[in-house]
């Protein structure tokens, strides 16, 4: 049996899209890949309102695809992706008997809640007025399908995020 050397593969325009180093590992650094986070203090999100979560650092933006101005990933290319998030909030309402506010926060593709990509963080008592809502999974995008977090408030009361306590990530599995 012989052997195919292979240690560089080139896309059309000459970026490399994969290599195989010594140890035989395979990398691949044109892979669409992000990591946004928030920067500032307190967001309010009144009863019945749902608002974009804000993370307008990029530290990882492999491909550009993550817009620090609208606070969305827009998928490059097609295929599956891994995306999760980590928000921050509070509520500012309830009582022990759990009534008053809760909320929620959700993914979105294309503008539209997905299915099974949501949080509810729960009611004012016991002292459990902050909490860390976490998000992940995987999803199947279609080239310029755009996903982002939103919060939803919902009970009566209102609920806050913080952004510098905030994240979303994601990158494409294959």
């Amino acid at each position: 049996m012989s052997k195919i050397l292979v240690n560089e593969l080139a896309h059309t325009n000459d970026t490399t899209a994969m290599t195989v180093d010594s140890s035989g590992r395979i990398l691949t650094p044109a892979r669409p890949a992000f990591s946004a986070r928030g920067s500032g203090s307190w967001v309010d999100v009144a009863d019945g309102a749902t608002t974009v979560i804000q993370m307008s650092i990029a530290d990882i933006n492999v491909g550009s695809s993550y817009s620090t101005s609208t606070y969305e990933f827009t998928a490059p290319v097609a295929g599956l992706y891994f995306l999760s998030a980590i928000v921050y909030i509070r509520n500012n309402g309830g009582s022990s008997s759990d009534s008053g506010t809760y909320g929620y926060i959700k993914l979105q593709k294309n503008g539209s809640n997905v299915a099974g990509f949501e949080a509810i963080h729960g009611y004012l008592n016991n002292g459990d007025a902050d909490q860390t809502d976490t998000l992940s999974g995987l999803i199947q995008l279609a080239v310029n399908d755009t996903v982002r977090i939103v919060m939803q408030s919902a009970g009566g009361g209102t609920s806050s995020f913080n952004r510098n306590n905030t994240s979303f990530h994601g990158y494409l599995v294959g």
